[in-house]
């Protein structure tokens, strides 16, 4: 169990903010394939796989039952920012189930030596948790050290999208946009799932996987929204209009009769999204931090001493 000290975090810290953390380096795949929480063998860790796909599954049916809610507009569901997220938490499932599972056939199936990682039962879990706390990165944008394979980069970028679009979604929603009062089903399966389940399973995901996250990898949720708010803009630019008729997507980003609100609004939720990410790197400290302290004061991770001669025969 290696070491936790103040300077050892500090430093951590510092380097987070290394021109190099905008990059899709990293120096062990197995964060990206397997939960820490357990011993990296396939007993242990087939149930991570069977939730991925529980997950899958579950998305990709929702999202077409949202599809054809009218609710949703049918033809129109793509045109509003919770279904744009909903459809990147679904796409982000199927890709980590596919990725997971091209790992799992490599290590498990194949018996193939990946990046000269030999993978054992004593392997992986508290009791042997490397904290993701990286040292100074080796080469350009930390490439030297990089162990991650294709597939798990794009993981990487569908990952810091969709954990941080789903926790905003939550907070923009229930924060600005509930009104008790207002005549709609707040309660209904369309709008639960998509404005507060996976903004629940982005935090239980932040803990579940091993992924690392990045302060600097803010930029691709920004990007998301981004490409949102202008695709509003030109949606509205070229006549488009809601469910009910009217020219906006919401009515909090008027572009006819209400521009100035619209474009401080946008620039607002441009800004949010620094904070919330910072919220989502303390969660992911907190996640290390408490494998570490489930690796050290776990008697199940402490080791046993040898028996003796005298115990042996006992014991026989």
């Amino acid at each position: 169990m290696p070491s936790l000290s103040c300077s050892r975090v500090c430093k951590g810290l510092l380097w987070e903010f290394h021109y190099s953390k905008f990059c899709l380096s990293y120096h062990d795949w197995r964060s990206f394939a397997f939960t820490p929480w357990v011993p990296y063998s396939l007993i242990y860790q087939l149930p991570y796989l069977i939730y991925r796909y529980i997950l899958t599954i579950f998305f990709i049916v929702s999202i077409f039952i949202t599809g054809f809610d009218p609710v949703n507009g049918e033809e129109k569901f793509f045109i509003f920012l919770t279904n744009w997220i909903f459809f990147a938490w679904t796409l982000y499932c199927t890709w980590s189930s596919i990725s997971v599972t091209i790992m799992f056939i490599q290590v498990f199936a194949c018996r193939k030596e990946v990046e000269d990682i030999d993978l054992d039962i004593n392997g992986g879990g508290p009791c042997n948790h490397e904290l993701l706390i990286d040292n100074r990165p080796a080469g350009c944008c930390g490439f030297a050290g990089n162990k991650l394979y294709w597939h798990q980069r794009i993981l990487w970028v569908l990952y810091a999208a969709a954990i941080h679009t789903s926790i905003y979604v939550v907070i923009l929603f229930w924060g600005l946009l509930y009104d008790p009062d207002a005549n709609f089903n707040y309660w209904s399966f369309v709008n639960l799932v998509t404005h507060l389940v996976t903004g629940v399973l982005a935090i239980i995901e932040i803990y579940l996987t091993g992924i690392p996250s990045r302060l600097l990898h803010f930029i691709y949720p920004l990007a998301f929204g981004v490409t949102w708010l202008v695709f509003s803009g030109i949606y509205y630019a070229a006549g488009g209009t809601n469910v009910s008729g009217r020219r906006y997507i919401y009515s909090v980003l008027d572009y006819m009769n209400h521009p100035g609100t619209a474009a401080a609004l946008g620039l607002v939720s441009m800004i949010a999204t620094i904070p919330l990410h910072v919220l989502i790197y303390f969660l992911f400290l907190s996640r290390e931090l408490f494998l570490f302290l489930v690796g050290k004061h776990c008697s199940c991770c402490k080791p046993t001493q040898p028996r003796t001669d005298e115990e042996i025969e006992l014991n026989n």
